[in-house]
């Protein structure tokens, strides 16, 4: 739903967060309808109830929202064209989902990048349509983590990208939540990102 929701609002000339808010405007409806029809179609397992709940809407505006793009794409072709382009942008970032990795650094540097690197290896040999996002080891490479300035420009940074738009979720490893981490979650939360936890913890 985030990244369909991203698409949307990008065809529609929109900030994504504009869609969770309780506008009227008519664009702003019927961008949300658009998400509606194809998440709907799209997404298997969700239902009008699910997909309303995303937005704060019952199953029964949903379903409107719905029959209201049907009818729109009958009739006018440029939206028919919008709604199109959607569809086919959506079905290209279903294949592929980047997914910004989310896991401790401080105290044990040397072995939490190597759980990194392990974690990185995994999912590249066992998630196909997943390209992992670990944008810090650049950073935890390049700067001294003990350093409060060198620490609060990487922590800088990684919210940088979390706000850039690219991120379809963030998944959370580790068996415990460290400081920068729930930074990193506050931020996705706040931005509507999926937030996704890939190991039990302590």
């Amino acid at each position: 739903m985030f990244e369909l929701t991203k698409i949307v609002a990008e065809i529609f000339d929109l900030d994504y967060l504009q869609l969770f808010e309780k506008g009227r405007k008519r664009n702003l409806v019927e961008a949300r309808q658009v998400i509606f029809y194809i998440a709907y179609k799209k997404i298997n397992g969700l239902s009008l109830a699910q997909i309303g709940a995303k937005f704060n809407k019952d199953h029964a505006t949903v379903l409107y929202g719905i029959k209201m793009v049907q009818n729109l794409c009958d009739t006018n072709k440029e939206f028919k064209e919008k709604v199109d382009q959607a569809l086919v942008k959506f079905s290209m970032i279903e294949r592929n989902k980047i997914c910004y990795i989310a896991h401790p650094i401080s105290d044990d540097v040397k072995g939490n990048v190597e759980k990194i690197l392990a974690i990185v290896k995994q999912i590249n040999l066992e998630e196909k349509n997943i390209t992992p996002f670990v944008p810090y080891l650049a950073d935890v490479l390049a700067l001294d983590d003990s350093i409060p300035e060198h620490r609060k420009k990487g922590i800088s940074n990684n919210i940088a990208y979390l706000k850039s738009g690219i991120i379809s979720e963030l998944h959370v490893y580790g068996n415990f939540i460290s400081k920068g981490v729930a930074e990193e979650i506050a931020i996705a939360r706040e931005f509507k990102i999926p937030v996704i936890y890939k190991s039990k913890l302590n």
